[in-house]
Order: structure tokens, then C-alpha cells, then sequence
């Protein structure tokens, strides 16, 4: 007899009160306190804040930490906790650690991908933030 395995999916929210995001700013002030300030300028560190129909945060997610100079996003990793917490919406944020907020091309390129893996299934991307010597916003 054959057996499968079970794949269960869940989300385990950890507070009741969630952040509205009104703007890039807001984002900026609500992802800041997450990252560790003492990576800051060591390593690059690439998050995901995910929203609710509404706007609201559900959650955040640290997706990867790279190296001095890079780290390498994947759009898939990306969709898949969008689908895994049935998220409408998400801003991207990384930091660069030489406080530059000058997006390269590698942030252009994984913008536009995740962007359009998102778009397939109505999901928006509000933006895109780079940490540095302040922020930068891609809206």
C-alpha cells in the first residue's frame, strides 16, 4: 500500500492588532524596527510585508540575508507565502548595506519579476523600499 504525504498549510497570526500602511513612509516607519540595526550595514537583508484586503499588515516575512554587496531574491519564494497567508497586497524592502539608496539592476530585475508573478494571480505590489542613508521608493 502506498502512502502520501499530507501537506498542510497554516498561518498563526501573533498579535491582534495589525499596522495600516498609508504610505512609503509608513512602511519605512512600521519595517525599520525589524531589522536588526546592527546588520544594517553588513549585510543586505531582503523582507516582505504582507497585507490584507484591507491594507492591513498581516505580517512580515524575512526572505533572505546575503552577503555585503548582494543577495539573490526569488519571486518564487516571494508567491509562495503571498499564497501561504491568501495576502492581497505586499511591499518589498531591502537595505543596502553601503547606505546607498540607489536601486541597481539586480533590484530593478526582481522588482519587475516579482511584479509580474503577482500580477498572474491580482495580487498588487505597493512598493518597493531600499534601506540606506534613509529610503528609497520605487512608487
Amino acid at each position: 500500500m502506498n502512502t502520501i504525504s499530507e501537506i498542510q498549510v497554516s498561518y498563526h497570526p501573533k498579535c491582534s492588532v495589525m499596522s495600516l500602511i498609508k504610505s512609503c513612509h509608513g512602511a519605512y516607519e512600521v519595517i525599520i524596527p525589524l531589522f536588526n540595526e546592527d546588520m544594517l550595514q553588513y549585510k543586505e537583508i531582503f523582507m516582505v510585508l504582507y497585507h490584507n484586503r484591507a491594507n492591513w499588515i498581516s505580517g512580515y516575512h524575512e526572505h533572505l540575508i546575503g552577503s555585503d554587496a548582494s543577495n539573490v531574491a526569488s519571486a518564487k519564494q516571494v508567491i509562495v507565502i503571498v499564497f501561504k497567508v491568501n495576502t492581497f497586497s505586499f511591499i518589498l524592502v531591502h537595505n543596502h548595506p553601503t547606505r546607498s539608496t540607489k536601486p541597481s539592476s539586480a533590484d530593478i530585475d526582481i522588482t519587475k519579476r516579482i511584479k509580474e508573478a503577482a500580477g498572474l494571480f491580482e495580487i498588487k505590489v505597493l512598493d518597493h523600499l531600499i534601506i540606506g542613508e534613509g529610503f528609497y521608493s520605487f512608487t
